[in-house]
């Protein structure tokens, strides 16, 4: 989302938060799209912001463009005349508190101002001070656990061949009224992975379990469905809370041993991977990433179809009994909702709210089902499908239903209207995909490959600086995995390491590559083998077979390009240099490639391939430094082995792991610039 400016968020939007105390936490804000002669629609701008925030963030204030001089002065008079309707668009806890509204106040010129308004009678505006988004965003995670339930229904509709108009509408309704039944039945349950000894939990759990429990810092005896023994078999959901995306914060320090050992939790069934049966030392963990579970844990539904515990735990599913069996079609409804709640707050309570969302959201796919669809058979290809999205690493989660079409690609040109509409609310940027359903918090597919172990992401993290003085770096954006000499290939074909010693690292840094596409959410495609990328080769961009297929051969940059473009639909630019001189005198064109896409570069020349991350240059005094990640190592994937020497900031004159120049003057070198799709 960045920084607020008028040419990037227009000239009016909502600033999005909680109440900390009598303190205001901004944690985002999105644009208002609905206005008219400059004044915001409030019931339809309420409506749309209802939708997307999870419980608990809200409206905490606004923003605003002001052309005058006086700013407070524009603000107040603005507060004064629509005081009342912008009371509704608050949350209420904002709207009684000490503190007052949150403003932004946008100028044409210069850094926006920070204001905060009073909704009494005399209108008073002032300057405020409020803490920066990263800030806000540690104090959010410390105060406030997030509860996560994702499940897939089957919603039955009568689709007889004259199941059009009203018939096909009440038949709609009466199916999704019978799923939301069933979700506001006491006979469902909820199961935190992470939090076994809580065993199942409903809103009539008992008030003392707080949600600082899920933390294991406040496990009372209170077993009772947890230590049931019972091998009842819980079916998948939302799965361990480590799916869940990245922004956690090191929040949970004191699990109970039962958790960390894992501890059968209620309902039997194997220990779910990464849940309760791994601690995270918060010493060694890398990444936010993996500190995930300490911000959000994820939530099974378990529908109990009689008490006590049935032999199944099954999920709710419509039944409708038409006058013929093949009258009837199901359509997997996939909801997935996010709530947050005070660790102080009862479960039971937090409870209520997922369960309040689950029905808002079923009710959100009903009547985008009925708008998309007059009657069954246009609806046969729907896809309803809902996602819990964070588009930016600080900025609070949304809540988005998309409605898919059976077999769309990864692209999902369907909802790209409705991204378009969202990546401008969201005021993000219109060149990559940040809200596909592929982007999902927990959405294995973003992730690394499961099935290739010790895969390390994002080495260049953590290095030191370059060494350029007053140099601007330009690095690689967004996250790409590190292949290299001996590992296991492609998408896990070959259970031992491949030995491409010498010859295979071009195809590692074209693997390194794929990958950022692929964790970018440009593509599905898994990384192939060599084998695969010497087939496609030969079979689409016309090498020769007796040359290449089955060889130990060497690949360049344009056999690179050309795999990209025939596989991925990317076109490369390729950087021709005659001599490795050329390479550091084309520091100002790879500056401009990292600010404007973005993408890891392969170097190729003198039998040697690497990828390049960044440059650090200074076009003052010429001086630059390469980021390179070296394809060529050999060793295991552990970074205190990698760093500097295989991963880190190189001049021209580093000498290669073979004792030569890392650009010497009498090699020619062909640098391969991939360019970013400009898509959503």
């Amino acid at each position: 989302m960045g920084e607020l400016n008028h040419e990037t968020h227009g000239s009016f939007g909502w600033l999005l938060g909680v109440l900390d105390g009598d303190e205001v936490l901004v944690l985002g804000e999105c644009r208002c799209l609905h206005m008219t002669d400059s004044v915001p629609e409030w019931s339809r701008e309420a409506a749309v912001v209802r939708a997307l925030c999870v419980p608990c963030v809200g409206v905490v204030g606004f923003y605003m463009l002001c052309v005058s001089a006086d700013c407070e002065a524009e603000v107040g008079r603005f507060v004064q005349k629509h005081r009342e309707p912008l009371t509704r668009m608050l949350a209420s806890d904002v709207c009684a508190s000490a503190h007052g509204v949150a403003v932004t106040a946008l100028k044409l010129d210069g850094a926006p101002t920070e204001l905060r308004a009073t909704l009494s009678a005399a209108v008073d505006v002032s300057a405020a001070a409020r803490p920066p988004r990263s800030e806000a965003a540690r104090r959010f995670r410390e105060a406030f656990v997030g509860l996560r339930a994702r499940a897939t229904l089957s919603l039955q509709a009568v689709c007889s061949a004259d199941s059009a108009g009203p018939q096909w509408m009440s038949s709609l309704r009466d199916g999704c009224q019978k799923l939301a039944e069933q979700i506001a039945s006491p006979e469902l349950h909820y199961f935190a992975a992470d939090a076994p000894h809580l065993g199942l939990l409903s809103p009539r759990t008992p008030k003392q379990l707080t949600c600082a429990s899920l933390r294991g810092t406040d496990c009372p005896n209170a077993t009772g469905d947890g230590d049931a023994e019972d091998d009842d078999e819980h079916e998948g959901g939302a799965g361990g809370g480590h799916e869940v995306g990245a922004g956690g914060g090191a929040r949970s320090k004191g699990k109970s041993a039962k958790a960390k050992k894992g501890g059968k939790k209620s309902g039997g069934g194997k220990p779910r991977r990464g849940g309760a049966t791994e601690a995270i030392d918060t010493a060694t963990t890398r990444t936010l990433e993996d500190l995930s579970t300490r911000e959000i844990f994820a939530l099974d539904l378990a529908w109990l179809a009689s008490a006590p515990l049935s032999e199944h735990v099954v999920w709710p599913a419509a039944e409708l009994s038409p006058s013929r069996p093949d009258e009837t079609r199901a359509w997997p409804i996939l909801l997935d909702t996010l709530v947050f709640a005070r660790t102080d707050d009862a479960i039971a309570s937090a409870l209520l709210l997922l369960r309040a969302k689950l029905l808002e959201q079923l009710s959100e796919v009903s009547k985008a089902m009925a708008t998309a669809a007059t009657d069954a058979a246009a609806a046969a290809s729907l896809r309803p499908t809902a996602c819990v999205l964070r588009p930016t690493p600080h900025a609070p989660p949304v809540c988005v239903v998309y409605l898919l079409r059976d077999k769309e690609d990864e692209s999902e040109p369907s909802c790209l209207q409705q991204r378009e509409a969202l990546h401008a609310r969201l005021c993000l940027p219109n060149d990559r995909p940040l809200l596909r359903t592929s982007f999902a918090l927990g959405v294995a597919a973003r992730g690394s490959d499961a099935r290739i172990p010790g895969l390390l992401r994002n080495v260049h993290v953590g290095l030191g600086a370059s060494g350029v003085k007053q140099g601007t770096p330009a690095l690689v954006q967004g996250s790409y995995e590190y292949y290299h000499y001996l590992q296991w290939t492609g998408h896990g074909q070959l259970p031992k390491p491949y030995d491409d010693n010498g010859w295979g690292c071009a195809y590692r840094s074209l693997m390194s590559i794929i990958s950022w596409f692929r964790l970018q959410g440009y593509t599905a495609v898994l990384n192939p083998t060599h084998y695969e990328i010497q087939k496609r080769l030969v079979e689409h961009c016309g090498q020769s077979a007796d040359e290449l297929l089955g060889k130990k051969q060497w690949l360049g940059s344009q056999d690179v390009a050309l795999f990209l473009e025939n596989a991925l639909g990317v076109t490369c630019k390729i950087l021709e240099c005659p001599s490795g001189d050329d390479v550091a005198g084309s520091a100002r064109a790879l500056v401009h490639h990292f600010e404007t896409q973005g993408t890891p570069v392969m170097i190729g020349g003198g039998e040697l391939a690497f990828t390049l991350l960044g440059v650090d240059f200074n076009p003052d005094s010429g001086d630059v430094r390469f980021l390179i990640m070296d394809p060529h190592y050999v060793g295991p994937d552990d970074l205190a082995q990698i760093h500097p020497k295989w991963v880190g900031w190189k001049s021209a004159d580093s000498p290669t792991h073979l004792g030569t120049k890392l650009f010497s003057s009498d090699k020619f070198y062909n640098l391969c610039l991939p360019q970013r799709p400009s898509s959503i």
